[in-house]
């Protein structure tokens, strides 16, 4: 500090040392820095602090990059810099001094046995059994054979990244993958050495055990932190690179401590710390330390100084291969790195197999996702040929829509709006697709639209025919019936502009990250454009089918229909209840991929199929069941009515006797006694009863009388009274319509 008052600087600087205790753990550390961190708002000014916890000070420091010149920054070794000093784009501190893990060698025993340093893996193994065997006839027991150093810490996490980075292919690759062969080979070397020159207990101990190991000269090999001045003069030990895979190839893992700024300080006490920060991190100080074996340097050209080499080692320095720190890529908490460890270590200390570690490590970050590879599963081909399959047999029912025995069976709806009903429940079924692959924002659009086209294109026919069928003649009613194709229309359209909203805030995808399990991405409506949007289009859905129950009830009475609406009505119970479970999904945390898109799926699937069996299907069953020749059957009425009946009323008679010979006579299955008729009756304004009577005049004043005694009715008053009467108006609408 005497160089700063030289500088008129004037700086007073008070240092507080926060240590981890001996025999406390790195986690319990960790906690208790974190908690100091937090302890005192602008507690501190400058903060010394090992870059492995840089995610925990982060939100502390002030950023450099606006304080110091590109010269000083660019002074230090970039690669040290860009990975142990930057913190999501800035940079939170400049590297005071380095820490390198190093390979020590006992001396005395290699020379005794006239061993060389081991370059390699395979080397330290046959040169560590050859001399634990040669000492064990002097009854030197207590040797080990190398210490290793994974522990169950981040200290265990360094020695991992470290030994697998020494079985890259060259100096200059890339850490090995996770599926490639170098992998494998490492967890098979680093379990080999622990069985043969070591074991669990040795290879777990931590840094304490190894300086007492080192001290007592009980091991032959040892992996630890490059030593200093004076303790570096007092062990009987050579230092040298960590072996690898093959000669040539080393690793380490580069750590230390960093300098940094409180952020909230002020600008005056800022301009002091950055004074300080300078000095201590200057060339000349690093120089002085390094020179005297006291520290190592992240300033790359010290090391070229040969005032400095003269009594450090600076080969030793130049020729080390860091490994570009893995976990540094990760810095929110670690979590992957832990895991990493934790499934090598059940391979290492366990009875997991290489092939199983790799997949579990696999797993931690990738996302899984539905498909038709069936390396994992076969649930997706399952899926596709259960879709296939079902929408096939859905698709070759439209076929009896033109066989004329099974017209009276489908004289609900006409056959466009029966194949619309039946491409709504296909439409459905094949949400299934929009699950497969991964999961983009185009999946989660598709799966909007399809869902709406898939309600409209079932519901909206039954809509119509409820419209048309309202008991009282209305305006409405009235327009629709002639303007059916626009009616349709106008709902497809409404469905395509719900969702190209969407466009504008389009769905988030959303990381579901399973512990010991498969993550997997969901659409997460997270803006309020796209909540407001969804929120809106299930109202409207709700509103659809509000609208859809009130005119069932309505109509319920009505004869001609009533069997229909049973089984409407039935497939709307389903309906709604997978519509409740669909919305109470989106607030269940479902972490697990099948169970999560198994329900989506299931659910997909009931709709579906409910809706055409309930709406179409069950028409087919009563078909088969009663199967009947309808030309015949009118060819033989024909026949009969000549001799029984006169012409006038032949057609009707016909007509009627054919199509209800279909049913039994208790049930109101269709139309075809009261729809049916009244087709034939609109096109024949002067339709005769079976009596002889003219109805229509008759109609037409009670219908004239029944409005006039509702027009001050209140609404719940006339849905009950139409509900209640609704066969009779029905009756007298069919001969009035039109």
């Amino acid at each position: 500090m005497n160089t700063l008052k030289k500088n008129n600087k004037n700086i007073k600087v008070n240092i507080e040392v926060l240590t981890n205790d001996i025999g406390s753990s790195t986690e319990k550390f960790k906690s208790t820095l974190e908690s100091a961190i937090k302890k005192k708002k602008n507690r501190y000014d400058i903060y010394v602090y090992e870059n492995i916890y840089i995610s925990l000070y982060a939100s502390r420091l002030l950023n450099l990059n606006g304080y110091l010149s590109k010269d000083i920054i660019d002074m230090y070794d970039p690669k040290i810099i860009s990975e142990l000093c930057h913190y999501r784009g800035k940079l939170l501190g400049l590297p005071i001094f380095l820490l390198y893990s190093v390979f020590y060698s006992n001396r005395t025993l290699l020379k005794k046995y006239k061993k060389p340093i081991p370059k390699t893996w395979n080397e330290m193994i046959e040169t560590g059994k050859f001399i634990l065997s040669e000492e064990r006839k002097e009854n030197n027991t207590d040797l080990i054979g190398f210490n290793g150093l994974f522990t169950n810490d981040i200290l265990g996490t360094r020695s991992t990244y470290e030994f697998i980075y020494s079985f890259r292919d060259s100096v200059d690759a890339k850490f090995p993958d996770v599926k490639s062969r170098s992998f494998i080979d490492a967890l098979k070397m680093m379990k080999k050495i622990k069985e043969e020159l070591s074991s669990d207990e040795i290879f777990q101990s931590d840094d304490n055990a190894t300086l007492m190991l080192m001290g007592m000269r009980r091991s032959i090999f040892l992996k630890y932190w490059i030593l200093n001045e004076p303790l570096i003069n007092l062990i009987d030990y050579d230092i040298t690179r960590l072996p690898g895979s093959k000669e040539g190839i080393s690793t380490s893992v580069p750590s230390g401590f960093n300098i940094g700024i409180d952020k909230d300080i002020g600008d005056e006490r800022i301009d002091a710390a950055i004074t300080t920060l300078l000095f201590l991190s200057s060339k000349d100080i690093q120089k002085r330390y390094l020179k005297n074996r006291q520290l190592i340097t992240a300033i790359n050209s010290l090391y070229y100084d040969e005032e400095v080499c003269k009594k450090a080692d600076c080969e030793l320095f130049i020729n080390m291969q860091p490994l570009s720190d893995p976990f540094f890529t990760i810095k929110d908490g670690g979590s992957y790195s832990t895991k990493y460890r934790n499934y090598v270590f059940d391979y290492l200390y366990g009875d997991s197999t290489p092939q199983q570690v790799q997949n579990k490590i696999l797993d931690i970050e990738r996302i899984h996702f539905i498909s038709l590879d069936t390396t994992d599963s076969y649930l997706g081909l399952t899926i596709t040929i259960m879709v296939i399959t079902i929408a096939s047999l859905m698709l070759l029912s439209l076929l009896f829509l033109f066989r004329e025995n099974f017209n009276p069976f489908f004289s609900f709806l006409s056959t466009d709006f029966w194949m619309s009903t039946v491409f709504g429940c296909i439409f459905i079924l094949c949400l299934s697709f929009t699950y497969f692959g991964e999961i983009t924002y185009i999946n989660c659009y598709l799966y909007s639209l399809i869902q709406s086209l898939g309600i409209s294109l079932t519901l909206i026919p039954i809509l119509y025919k409820l419209i048309v069928k309202f008991p009282e003649v209305n305006k409405i009613s009235r327009w629709v019936k002639k303007h059916k194709y626009t009616f349709f229309l106008f709902f497809v359209i409404l469905d395509n502009v719900w969702n190209a909203l969407l466009l504008i805030k389009p769905y988030s995808i959303e990381k579901i990250m399973v512990e010991d399990g498969q993550n997997f991405t969901i659409c997460k409506a997270k803006s309020t454009i796209c909540k407001l949007i969804i929120i809106l289009k299930w109202v409207y859905i709700a509103i659809l089918f509000l609208i859809l129950i009130i005119l069932i009830f309505i109509e319920w009475n009505i004869k001609a229909i009533n069997y229909d609406l049973t089984f409407i009505m039935s497939a709307f119970y389903i309906d709604i209840l997978a519509f409740f479970i669909f919305i109470g999904l989106n607030y269940m945390n479902v972490r697990n991929l099948v169970l999560y898109y198994l329900i989506h799926l299931i659910l997909n699937f009931i709709i579906a199929i409910s809706n055409y069996i309930f709406i179409f299907g069950y028409r087919l069953i009563l078909a088969f069941a009663r199967k009947t020749n309808v030309r015949i059957q009118l060819i033989n009425k024909i026949n009969n009515s000549f001799i029984e009946k006169d012409g006038t009323e032949l057609k009707s008679n016909v007509v009627d006797s054919v199509q209800t010979s279909c049913f039994s006579k208790n049930e109101s299955f269709s139309e075809s006694n009261n729809y049916n008729n009244s087709e034939y009756n609109n096109n024949n304004p002067s339709f005769i009863n079976r009596s002889g009577e003219n109805m229509s005049s008759s109609h037409k004043k009670s219908k004239e009388t029944m409005s006039s005694s509702h027009a001050k009715s209140s609404v719940f008053t006339k849905i009950m009274d139409y509900h209640n009467n609704a066969d009779a108006y029905h009756n007298s609408n069919e001969i009035i319509y039109e």
